[in-house]
């Protein structure tokens, strides 16, 4: 029963969550969003579409923890400059800031097909090095 609650009821961040997610552009290649977290905030149940995506941290920020239906995933500490590629895939969770520490970051989704999809996310810190 709570499952299925929680697939039925993911909507849009746009419209669960505005105080967090901001269209900021979009056209047919790609969707800008800034994406806004304060101390200790916790987003309603939200959803993101299929689109890989490059998240840009604008700040630091610490640990968030993000709830889907099946999985529960840490984020861990981010800084400011440090991207991250996404293969994309359809998302409905929460979010909660875990620390006193603000997170903003842009989400890039890109609306193109991809011609060779990574297997894992692979991020970019700001000193140009790689984790995958």
């Amino acid at each position: 029963m709570i499952l299925t609650a929680f697939v039925l009821l993911a909507q849009s961040a746009f419209t669960a969550a505005p105080e967090h997610y901001t269209l900021e552009f979009e056209n047919e290649y790609v969707r800008v969003v800034r994406v806004r977290y304060g101390p200790h905030e916790t987003s309603s149940l939200h959803e993101h579409p299929a689109n890989p995506a490059v998240y840009v941290y604008t700040t630091d920020g610490g640990e968030m923890l993000f709830v889907h239906e099946k999985m529960t995933i840490t984020r861990k500490p981010v800084a400011a400059g440090a991207i991250r590629f996404s293969g994309g895939a359809i998302e409905k969770h929460t979010v909660t800031n875990l620390t006193g520490q603000a997170s903003e970051y842009f989400r890039l989704e890109l609306k193109t097909d991809p011609i060779d999809r990574p297997g894992r996310d692979v991020r970019l810190d700001p000193k140009g090095e790689f984790e995958n």
